[in-house]
């Protein structure tokens, strides 16, 4: 499997010299298996770099298929949507995966951001692609070769409708990720069944925040030094670090960066935007 960072930041997008290393665009990251099976996780702002790529491609003839597999629903993981490209070519098919609640059903979350008032896209029905939404379940499926599962985030964070965030789990061939991009572990303490989700994986990508100094309990992420526990314990080669802090400009976060290294025998890599790993 083949993983492109499309874009590695939380809340907000951050253009400037400040952030030209890392970049500065919310969360999209890609996998796809050696058949080119394309699984799309997360749909920030790094969703229109991919999109006006993928255009050159069988997606700007509508001949491509794709799955978005979204964590939740925040605007930082999902405010790419309306301007996708490929979602405006008649032909192309896409599957969102994702949780809802007793409130509010997956689509709903995602059709309330495309609301008239507020999005020039108004609601999924302009679309011409074909787009199907599916909830998420604890069963997982094939897509392509890429086996799919996903496990709820543990109990400490909650959003609108009481839901948590999903991490992922994909596997090809003997090999696998996991993707973890919203995390806070409530004490500070990393629930066994969900080590065991995330243990004898290859690489795991993993929400890094914040410091253990600048941590703020019930903002929904914890400090980066459980990130790097959680990977210990799951016993994972590879940790990579992304979904940084609009308020961390590259030094800083190199500086995060070397500051794991140095706690750990790991490999760990800080993402950047155009980074692409294989699994």
């Amino acid at each position: 499997m083949k993983v492109h960072f499309w874009g590695v930041r939380g809340d907000i997008v951050v253009p400037g010299h400040k952030t030209l290393k890392y970049g500065g665009h919310t969360l999209c990251t890609t996998v796809t298996d050696d058949q080119n099976n394309l699984c799309i996780l997360d749909a920030g702002f790094g969703l229109t770099v991919l999109g006006r790529v993928l255009m050159k491609g069988d997606f700007g003839r509508g001949k491509g298929n794709a799955l978005v597999l979204v964590s939740h629903s925040n605007w930082d993981h999902t405010q790419g949507i309306g301007f996708f490209g490929p979602f405006f070519k008649r032909g192309n098919k896409f599957t969102f995966y994702g949780l809802g609640s007793e409130e509010f059903a997956f689509y709903d979350r995602l059709e309330a951001q495309l609301y008239p008032a507020l999005s020039p896209l108004q609601t999924f029905n302009h679309l011409v692609a074909q787009v199907a939404f599916r909830e998420s379940d604890k069963h997982g499926f094939q897509w392509g070769t890429i086996q799919v599962r996903s496990h709820l985030m543990p109990d400490g964070i909650t959003y609108g409708g009481g839901y948590r965030p999903l991490a992922y789990r994909l596997s090809q061939a003997g090999r696998s990720l996991v993707y973890i991009s919203e995390a806070e572990y409530p004490d500070g303490c990393l629930p066994d069944k969900f080590i065991n989700f995330c243990r004898g994986a290859d690489l795991l990508i993993h929400d890094a925040y914040f410091t253990e100094e600048d941590y703020r309990p019930g903002w929904g992420h914890s400090p980066v030094n459980l990130a790097v526990e959680l990977a210990e314990q799951a016993e994972l080669p590879r940790l990579v670090l992304f979904h940084y802090s609009p308020t961390c400009d590259d030094a800083q976060i190199e500086k995060m960066v070397l500051a794991c290294r140095a706690r750990t025998t790991l490999e760990i890599i800080g993402a950047q935007e155009g980074m692409e790993l294989v699994v």
